[in-house]
């Protein structure tokens, strides 16, 4: 008899339908400002996908927290079924299957959570376990990812199911300010969807182990700054991040692989947060690995752009659509986000 494991079955993603250029973007949101005009003209982040009006002919005026909720509300729980959809029919199975949900997000709060509002919109069982984690930020989708395999390594044979559900243009903020300019040229709108079992499949990675991080003294780093004047929250992106998240990453890093028995050159994946080119450079380069060992991060921040706690998914997918996964292969997944906190997960495929 083979040994129950908890493999990630599926991962689907969707998107808003209108996808703009950064141009257009820029243009939108009146961004005039040498300073703030270069963050867009960066190459690294080319279309994203965003809840944005379509009308390049005038000027994208700043809806008030009450819209941005109601714009979460009335895309959130669509854009998830959407996905969700998708990935059971890859998988062979139904909404019905579903009986543990971890719904993952940093923009919007909601009470009744978004777990509740995807129980009730999409129709799931009444009686399907939940979490939400909100606010963690752009690592969170691996801690997540977590609770739904310790969820299923108790419950085997059952369907654990991550949403990360960033919808990004929910909490833009349209000011003449570098760090809004930042911000505005570098998050997208994004959903992703991920299916786990504790089972014997034969042709999906299993999660070996997770390893977490929080880099002390760099709470500061990236926050939610509470602005009076307009009665919300902004994002702040301060520029010592790369460097401080390249200086930290070997000990997690190291951490996991010696745990495992592993060396660096037993990974021949690696599905990495897209968190921005400057990131991707400084963890390149502290790691020692080749230009393409992120490239599916790459072609995700340059077609999505940073998609917060669900990017690490994207890149997933399309590393299972390159088709070159070989069996006994191992990938190490990596996260990172405020506090700073790098989360890693170590897979292995049969």
């Amino acid at each position: 008899m083979k040994k129950l494991k908890t493999k990630i079955l599926q991962v689907a993603t969707s998107v808003p339908e209108h996808q703009f250029s950064q141009s257009e973007i820029a243009s939108l949101m009146g961004i005039q400002e040498p300073k703030g005009l270069r963050f867009f003209e960066h190459g690294h982040v080319k279309t994203r996908h965003l809840l944005l009006p379509k009308n390049f002919g005038g000027r994208l005026l700043e809806e008030t927290p009450e819209e941005l909720r109601e714009k979460f509300l009335s895309n959130a729980t669509r854009l998830i079924d959407k996905a969700l959809v998708e990935a059971l029919e890859k998988a062979g199975l139904q909404k019905s299957d579903v009986e543990f949900i971890t719904c993952v997000t940093s923009t919007s709060f909601l009470v009744p959570s978004l777990s509740a509002y995807v129980l009730e919109d999409l129709h799931l069982n009444e009686n399907t376990q939940r979490i939400d984690i909100v606010g963690m930020g752009c690592n969170a989708g691996l801690n997540g990812l977590n609770a739904v395999t310790n969820w299923c390594h108790s419950h085997p044979g059952k369907l654990g199911v991550l949403i990360c559900c960033e919808l990004c243009s929910c909490i833009y903020s349209i000011e003449e300010t570098e760090n809004a300019a930042l911000v505005n040229s570098l998050f997208g709108d994004g959903i992703a969807v991920c299916l786990m079992k504790n089972e014997a499949r034969s042709d999906s990675p299993e999660v070996l182990d997770y390893q977490g991080h929080l880099i002390s003294h760099t709470l500061p780093l990236l926050r939610f700054d509470w602005h009076a004047e307009k009665g919300r929250y902004s994002f702040f992106v301060d520029k010592k991040t790369p460097e401080a998240l390249a200086s930290a990453i070997e000990k997690p890093f190291r951490a996991l692989l010696e745990r495992n028995g592993l060396q660096k050159s037993d990974i021949a994946h690696y599905i990495v947060h897209s968190g921005g080119a400057a990131i991707l450079d400084s963890l390149e380069r502290k790691l020692g690995l080749k230009k393409t060992s992120f490239r599916h991060t790459r072609s995700v921040l340059e077609n999505f752009g940073n998609i917060s706690s669900g990017s690490f998914l994207f890149s997933f997918k399309k590393l299972i659509e390159e088709n070159k996964v070989a069996s006994g292969d191992y990938g190490v997944m990596i996260t990172m986000g405020p506090g700073l906190s790098i989360e890693m997960a170590l897979l292995k495929w049969p």
